[in-house]
């Protein structure tokens, strides 16, 4: 660097001085917006939409339940924000806090193995964060705790078999139950046993007893469906003798209808055939007796105006 290179730089932070000095308000009032807005800047966070924070003033708990959006924050130790993902299923593996499988005593005194799955989520943000410093030995301890109560009241038969779905509801309610005496802030959403096994000793056993349920479970399910067969086939042929039974019962009452309206037909073709004959022989017969007489035939059944000269044919001898 040149001298005259040096002097001027040297002139120009003595200009700079000389008129900070002459300007010492306007300097003072631009660190100050400066400063501010670095704060602003710095305190400016974000919540997200599967998020919710919690603000403390110097150190006390304020609010729990801050909702997705951008939010601001004083430095601290003023203000400090702890920021959790509430909405979203976390998963603690019971095996994993052992060095060796679970094992459970059940209510017949059989000991089985046993690796399972709590999910949960946080529900109480405030609760989580200050309730305690790990929560996840608490879930564990509470799935236990809640599996070896459920288990005590079971025989291994029906843990190894059919009760799986009752284990896992029943283990869940009480595991809720636990962290709720514990102001946890967690909600169990599920209890999952992944496996279950018997004790190495009786392993086979269980092994033979298991393959001959499932046998029968089969062999049951064979016989209803041959079952459901049969009597779809048997209902199938009541059903054809029936319409059969009926097609004959409704031919043999037509035929019969048929048969009673042609003799009624005849009935009256003969009683007024009867008639028309009975008429006919009593006409000829009093014909026959009296000869001579005039003869005149009335219908009874219809009223009839007329004139009867008897006389007519009487000779007075004059």
């Amino acid at each position: 660097m040149t001298d005259n290179q040096e002097s001027k730089d040297v002139r120009i932070i003595r200009g700079a001085a000389a008129w900070m000095g002459g300007h010492r308000g306007l300097v003072l009032l631009a660190a100050v917006v400066l400063v501010i807005a670095f704060i602003l800047i710095a305190g400016l966070y974000t919540v997200k939409n599967n998020q919710t924070a919690a603000v403390r003033w110097f150190g006390k708990l304020v609010r729990d339940d801050l909702q997705p959006g951008i939010h601001f924050t004083l430095p601290g130790p003023i203000e400090g924000v702890s920021i959790e993902d509430t909405s979203g299923i976390r998963r603690l593996n019971l095996v994993a806090a052992y060095n060796d499988p679970m094992e459970f005593l059940t209510g017949d005194e059989n000991i089985i193995g046993m690796e399972a799955v709590v999910q949960y989520r946080v529900s109480g943000l405030g609760e989580y964060l200050f309730g305690c410093e790990k929560w996840e030995s608490l879930i564990n301890f509470a799935a236990t705790a809640a599996l070896t109560e459920n288990l005590a009241t079971m025989n291994v038969d029906e843990v190894l078999t059919t009760g799986k779905a009752a284990i896992q509801l029943a283990a869940r309610e009480r595991a809720q139950e636990l962290l709720e005496g514990y102001n946890a802030g967690i909600t169990v959403v599920a209890v999952t046993l992944r496996s279950v096994t018997p004790p190495p000793e009786a392993a086979d056993a269980f092994r033979r007893v298991s393959d001959a349920k499932a046998e029968r479970e089969k062999l049951i399910n064979v016989a209803q469906g041959k079952r459901s067969v049969d009597l779809s086939l048997a209902q199938g042929e009541a059903a054809k003798i029936v319409r059969r039974a009926q097609g004959a019962a409704n031919e043999r009452t037509n035929a019969a209808k048929g048969e009673a309206e042609r003799f009624l037909s005849l009935l009256g073709e003969y009683q007024k055939a009867k008639r028309i004959t009975e008429t006919d022989l009593y006409l000829k017969a009093m014909s026959r007796l009296l000869p001579r007489v005039r003869k005149v035939v009335l219908d009874l059944n219809k009223s009839q105006d007329f004139e009867l000269n008897l006389f007519d044919s009487i000779d007075t001898g004059k």
